[in-house]
């Protein structure tokens, strides 16, 4: 079995933020209980798509927040 390798970790960039990371997390934890309403046996339609509105609205929120930082500076 071969070593598993070391993650590759980004180069940091001189806009990112604290509060960037906050978004961040909150865009893929959205994603994730989307994700994870469609692997569900017995699918509830109205929620899958109240849960897919809130990510979109979170990603459009870190977007906008990296737009804002990178124009800024």
């Amino acid at each position: 079995m071969p070593r598993m390798r070391r993650p590759v970790r980004r180069k940091e960039v001189y806009w990112w933020s604290p509060d960037l990371v906050d978004l961040c997390d909150a865009c893929i934890r959205d994603w994730r209980s989307y994700n994870c309403s469609q692997r569900r046996r017995i699918h509830d339609v109205e929620q899958e798509s109240q849960l897919y509105a809130a990510h979109n609205q979170a990603r459009a929120q870190l977007k906008r927040a990296i737009f804002r930082v990178k124009d800024a500076k």
